[in-house]
């Protein structure tokens, strides 16, 4: 039986003020009149592989999932947030109470955004022929991305994971052409994953309260001796700040990224990202570039492109206030 888990329970601070703790980057609607969210379980169940697809969110998110998703039963509540290992193990554990250990997993972020549906399903189908590893779909890079993490890789073996890199060890990353951003996206059989959660993080196996947060990529990926990677090319970004608008949205002839409810104007400005999400309210921007300006009922975002990483620091400021 294949299993779908769609882990939901991120806050998408990079997304401020666009995305807020009541509203996080999963429920926003970015490409469509559809939340990432819905957006990715349509496309796993346009795949025609999933016997069910189950979301997975915290307590603080449950009410808002259940409002944005009103037919949709298959949602996991986990008893604490503590990052991706204790989420995984949690729904892993719930899924083999329900469907038994001979469940085959498959998880997915729910943000992303992921385009070419047959190339998307050719690649999971190729990762599920691994019966016996944790496989991570890897993508080709296409650029030098210094916000994603890489995997070394020859074949289908991880050599190394590697953490986000500054800009000239990306480019020499994409000179070698042995490495693959890290997608987040997994799939193994439930009795491996529980195995090597076991072998790996106890306490997060027995859903102590008391474990400690780590990723699954820290906690186990990069220890497990099972982990393999599958290389994929399809048109995939996982939407992870404002500046990542730049690969997804059309620009107009100021080579800018504008979306707006109302009027903009831009003179002798460029390559800038606009969203203005307020009625009866003009954006102007004069003499300035690679600007970001996010406009919302309650705040006004304004920071160089080169500062979006950042956004994640305010937004946390602004939570505490």
């Amino acid at each position: 039986m294949n299993i779908a888990i769609i882990m939901a329970g991120g806050s998408g601070t990079r997304f401020w003020p666009l995305s807020t703790k009541d509203t996080p980057k999963q429920l926003l609607k970015l490409f469509s009149d559809k939340t990432l969210l819905e957006e990715t379980i349509d496309r796993l169940n346009r795949t025609g592989i999933y016997d069910k697809v189950y979301i997975v969110t915290g307590k603080g998110l449950e009410k808002r999932i259940r409002q944005t998703l009103k037919d949709f039963d298959n949602i996991l509540i986990e008893p604490v947030s503590k990052d991706t290992s204790f989420c995984i193990a949690y729904s892993v554990k719930k899924i083999v109470d329900i469907y038994g250990i001979d469940t085959h997993i498959s998880i997915f972020p729910s943000d992303h955004l992921i385009r070419n549906d047959e190339l998307f399903k050719e690649s999971i189908e190729k990762a599920l022929t691994f019966k016996d590893n944790i496989v991570i779909m890897g993508i080709k890079p296409q650029y030098p991305e210094t916000a994603y993490g890489y995997i070394k890789y020859r074949d289908n073996d991880v050599i190394e994971f590697r953490e986000k890199p500054n800009r000239e060890t990306a480019e020499k990353y994409l000179e070698e052409g042995n490495y693959l951003w890290n997608s987040g996206m997994l799939f193994a059989s439930s009795k491996v994953i529980l195995g090597e959660i076991e072998k790996y993080l106890p306490k997060h196996y027995a859903l102590s309260l008391d474990a400690e947060r780590i990723s699954f990529d820290i906690g186990v990926l990069e220890k497990t001796n099972l982990c393999k990677v599958v290389p994929v090319s399809f048109d995939w970004n996982d939407v992870g700040s404002f500046s990542s608008l730049d690969k997804v949205f059309e620009k107009n002839e100021q080579d800018s990224i504008i979306i707006s409810k109302d009027k903009y104007l831009g003179l002798q400005s460029s390559k800038n990202i606009v969203i203005n999400k307020e009625d009866g309210k003009n954006i102007v921007v004069v003499g300035l570039d690679d600007l970001i300006v996010v406009n919302t009922k309650d705040n006004l975002l304004i920071c160089p492109k080169s500062k979006d990483q950042e956004i994640k620091k305010i937004a946390g400021i602004i939570d505490e206030k």
